[in-house]
């Protein structure tokens, strides 16, 4: 509790050389202070161990914390230990049935793959069986088809050769019979001719004749 001061009151004077006057004042205010120190250093020291009194429970209350944190980081680390375990369980039980099923598939896989190379082995075969066959009998067709062609170059060599030997007896008698025309065309000019002479001397005979019976009949002579 602070406590009031007396009003001050002016300092006495100091004769030089000598010591100062007393003061009834002075000791009223030294115990003041006093009382004032006192009531401060009191007033601090229930600070201080209120301070203190809330430390101990503050350090008390954190290390209740700190122990009950621990607790309960070791619960979470024990149940979290325990969740990776039963994963880590987990996963592998899955890692081990996907290789149980990868195993089965590949083995599948495997199996019709060989089923599947055995039967394009056998279609190859078959293929390669069917297309021997086929060439045999394209072979066979050939050789047929030659043999024909060449009969038939035979047959039309023999109808050529017969045609040929035909062409050349028509054209032998073709020219003959040419030049038997071309004998009776001369015949014929060489009688044209003679009759042409005939007709002349008829036709001078007969003007002459028809002349002379026109001076006659003119008295011409």
């Amino acid at each position: 509790m602070a406590v009031p001061l007396q009003a001050k009151t002016p300092p006495l004077a100091v004769a030089p050389g000598g010591t100062p006057p007393h003061d009834p004042g002075m000791e009223a205010r030294v115990a003041v202070l006093e009382e004032i120190a006192s009531s401060t250093k009191a007033t601090l020291k229930e600070l201080r161990d209120d301070l203190r009194s809330q430390g101990e429970e503050t350090r008390a209350e954190f290390s209740a914390m700190r122990s009950e944190m621990k607790a309960q980081a070791e619960e979470t680390r024990a149940e979290f230990k325990a969740v990776r375990e039963e994963m880590q369980a987990g996963f592998t039980a899955i890692r081990e049935e996907m290789k149980a099923e990868r195993e089965e598939t590949r083995a599948e896989f495997k199996a019709v793959r060989e089923e599947k190379h055995a039967g394009f082995t056998a279609l190859r075969e078959e293929m390669r069986a069917e297309r021997e066959e086929r060439r045999a009998e394209f072979n066979a067709m050939r050789e047929e088809m030659k043999a024909e062609r060449e009969e038939r170059r035979a047959e039309f060599k023999a109808q050529g050769d017969k045609m040929q030997a035909e062409f050349k007896a028509q054209r032998e008698e073709m020219r003959a019979e040419f030049k038997a025309i071309r004998g009776e065309i001369k015949d014929l000019g060489t009688r044209q001719e003679r009759d042409d002479r005939l007709l002349l001397g008829l036709i001078v005979t007969a003007v002459l004749g028809m002349a002379g019976m026109m001076a006659k009949g003119f008295h011409w002579f």
